[in-house]
């Protein structure tokens, strides 16, 4: 594609709508417990409804995301996800707390179903209008998305649900998704190139390869580790920090915002830095690096706004940093023409990876009679082993672009 950059940009905006989507619960944590009279394992599920039910959509799309132009593809799967997102703001209006709760979980898991599927097209456009030798720089710019979302986005929807309601973030999702729709429309080509391949994979048989063919299991338990080792911990900081470390609810949108601008910043220079002294040894640095923050968000007693600020900007730096040479070297897995339905088993991955984090961390941890989040340490040592299980993986990880 001729203008790489606006390319980037519009990818970038429709991935930063569907992590906001994704994240916008995150933060609410405690107001949505309140809101809906539920447990923490009960949260746990709206968390993961759709991150598992992306899981399911992302194994269909190994079926079709190759065999169509992948414009189209994007904005149907768009246009449904920008419904869902409607639907979660306006279906849980019951006055029956039990009703609002499974409201929500049916209009979380109905966007999910769409939501991995823009993740694994998004990846797939990048990886196919971009160069080997710039696809570290361009998934930089790309996943830097999930930092602008955690920055911005975050913080605002918790502004908004403090000060008007809880579905207000949602609406906000579904506006910025109407614009971004059109973005892709009028800006972004179509993306056909790889059905003038003739080796294209049939779809069973590329699920069987998932399993049979060793760098394909790699990438795909490389992936599922990583992303246990980070979302296990991220349902509950919110909580955590207003809970343990007596945040206030107006402070709490610190975490995400001060977190957010400082990823934003670092990612794109993390996406150069694996295109100059490489993806491997890129990501080396920052799982080790990864480990101390992961240790200290789990483990804080109440101290000082500022070290509790810089623990959780430290972790949402590198949580997010090391998702870059990671998307880089799994996308260089696949041919061209199998890229589509592969990067869609990647989402699959990644979507039930996320969710049973969630659950399980959910089942793990408890509001004790004190309103105080007790077992959260040992959330943090799943992280931590997952994280070094990943470094040992990622040796067998096989791409043709290290």
């Amino acid at each position: 594609m001729k203008n790489e950059r606006l390319l980037l940009f519009v990818m970038a905006s429709v991935q930063f709508t569907h992590m906001l989507y994704l994240m916008v619960l995150v933060p609410m944590s405690d107001l949505i417990i309140d809101e809906f009279q539920i447990s923490t394992q009960e949260f746990s599920w709206l968390a993961a409804a759709y991150p598992l039910s992306s899981f399911v959509s992302s194994i269909l799309g190994v079926f079709i995301l190759d065999k169509y132009e992948r414009k189209s593809s994007l904005l149907i799967a768009y246009g449904l996800f920008i419904v869902g997102c409607y639907l979660s703001a306006y279906l849980p209006t019951f006055d029956n707390h039990e009703h609002n709760f499974y409201a929500l979980l049916f209009s979380r898991s109905f966007t999910g179903l769409f939501g991995g599927v823009i993740s694994a097209l998004v990846l797939s456009i990048v990886s196919d209008l971009t160069p080997k030798e710039r696809r570290g720089s361009a998934m930089g710019i790309v996943m830097s998305s999930f930092a602008l979302a955690v920055a911005v986005g975050v913080p605002l929807g918790r502004f908004l649900a403090g000060a008007l309601d809880w579905q207000t973030p949602f609406l906000l999702v579904t506006t910025l998704s109407c614009f971004f729709f059109l973005t892709v429309l009028a800006f972004i080509p179509p993306v056909n190139a790889h059905l003038q391949y003739n080796q294209r994979q049939h779809s069973i048989q590329m699920i069987k390869n998932a399993f049979q063919k060793r760098p394909q299991r790699n990438a795909l338990l490389f992936m599922m580790f990583i992303v246990i080792g980070k979302f296990s911990i991220v349902p509950f900081i919110a909580t955590y920090m207003r809970y343990n470390m007596d945040f206030s609810a107006r402070a709490v949108p610190l975490i995400y915002f001060l977190g957010g601008i400082v990823s934003v910043i670092f990612t794109p220079l993390i996406g150069r830095l694996s295109d100059r002294v490489g993806r491997r040894n890129t990501f080396y640095f920052l799982a080790v690096i990864s480990i101390f923050p992961l240790f200290a968000i789990t483990h804080s007693t109440p101290q000082s706004v500022f070290a509790a600020l810089l623990v959780t900007s430290s972790f949402f730096t590198f949580m997010n940093g090391r998702m870059v040479p990671v998307n880089a070297m799994i996308s260089s897995v696949p041919e061209p023409q199998n890229r589509g339905g592969f990067m869609s088993m990647s989402a699959a991955a990644q979507s039930l990876a996320t969710g049973i984090a969630s659950i399980v961390a959910g089942y793990i941890v408890q509001i004790d009679t004190d309103q105080k989040l007790i077992d959260f340490d040992y959330v943090g040592y799943i992280a931590i082993v997952c994280t070094i299980i990943s470094i040992f993986i990622v040796k067998k990880v096989e791409s043709r672009v290290m």
